[in-house]
């Protein structure tokens, strides 16, 4: 039995009210190795979130980035090079029994800003998920995460061997932000954990 009829056995089985698109906007997209839900947005360059517009990025240089780097000193940063990433798992243990089921992407192109989700329906549909961000990875040459260097990002390269995909993030120049964030704020709040920053920052 070849792998496009398993993807499509294993299509038929999945009940109706698995389809994403009823409660989410997005549309399956076909990947080497099956089919997969995707949700993208596009916003302009004019878009506020928060406080700042999201193309107030291009004012930022490597100098007003030092507090990123680990060591104190200046890096280049091109917004156009850079991958946002976050996941959501199955559990925060980590480990082989731990997967992503949604991992959400955003990325500037050209004179918009894109944010992408990946949703992982089942587990038939990991390795689609997987392969469809090892290619969009290719374009990237830092990628930017809250807590990825202790979790996200060794736990999708996990993933990634285990579905004999080839590591794809481990290139990437990591941009942490949790650690600058403790460093920032560490003594205006209660505490510092993860869930703490995210409320309060």
């Amino acid at each position: 039995m070849d792998v496009s009829t398993i993807t499509e056995i294993a299509k038929e089985k999945k009940p109706a009210e698995s389809d994403l698109s009823k409660y989410v906007t997005g549309s399956y997209v076909p990947t080497s190795s099956g089919e997969l839900f995707l949700a993208r947005h596009t916003y302009d360059l004019d878009h506020i979130h928060g406080d700042y517009e999201i193309g107030s990025i291009d004012e930022l240089n490597g100098k007003d980035l030092k507090i990123l780097s680990p060591t104190g000193s200046e890096f280049r940063f091109d917004h156009r090079k850079v991958l946002f990433l976050d996941t959501e798992t199955t559990g925060l243990a980590g480990g082989t029994g731990t997967a992503a089921f949604l991992i959400g992407l955003g990325y500037f192109l050209g004179n918009k800003f894109i944010v992408e989700q990946l949703f992982m329906r089942d587990y038939d549909e990991e390795a689609p998920m997987l392969n469809l961000l090892a290619d969009k990875a290719k374009d990237f040459d830092q990628i930017v995460t809250f807590n990825g260097r202790s979790f996200d990002l060794p736990l999708l390269e996990t993933r990634m061997i285990l579905n004999r995909i080839e590591p794809a993030l481990s290139r990437l120049r990591d941009i942490d932000l949790l650690h600058p964030a403790r460093r920032i704020w560490g003594l205006s709040l209660s505490d510092c954990r993860l869930g703490t920053l995210e409320e309060e920052i």
